[in-house]
């Protein structure tokens, strides 16, 4: 049973100013988390004077990025950070806007809803797609067809069909 990852507009702003390349990485790692659950991060506490009890963190890409997130019983995920690691800013951030959550009702968006929103992130979607069969998968496919037009230029006929 899959979850409802949200992402509150702070969130999305720190998406939207991204790479396409570390977009395309995040979005693959909240899809997984919204497989996985929130099991798939580690859980925070008290660090550095601030009090992150009751969130979560997941690192995207050779430990460079970060997601920090909450989650609920009625399985819902909201992202609430999602920064670079430099230093402890994105923990720094998660406390400062968890205290402004409590103040108000910010808007969620949900993942879905914000993949058919935002063109590059649009794009990233369609990443994850076409790579879905594996990180070898679209090696494997051209090499199929190289072999493919080897075989027919062997034979006397055109290398490529047209």
């Amino acid at each position: 049973m899959t979850w409802t990852v949200l992402l509150t507009d702070a969130a999305v702003e720190d998406l939207e100013r991204l790479d396409r390349s570390v977009v395309i990485r995040v979005v693959k790692k909240l899809k997984h988390l919204a497989d996985a659950g929130p099991q798939a991060g580690k859980p925070l506490g008290a660090r550095g004077g601030l009090n992150l009890v009751g969130l979560r963190k997941i690192v995207v890409g050779n430990r460079d990025w970060r997601i920090v997130f909450s989650s609920e019983d009625d399985r819902r995920i909201t992202i609430l950070v999602i920064g670079e690691r430099s230093d402890d800013w994105c923990y720094e951030e998660a406390a400062r806007r968890i205290k402004q959550l409590d103040n108000a009702h910010p808007a969620h968006r949900p993942l879905e809803q914000l993949l058919e929103r935002m063109s590059d992130v649009r794009h990233a979607k369609a990443e994850v797609e076409k790579t879905r069969d594996g990180p070898r998968g679209r090696s494997k496919r051209r090499r199929d067809r190289l072999r493919e037009a080897t075989r027919r230029r062997k034979k006397g006929g055109p290398a490529e069909q047209t």
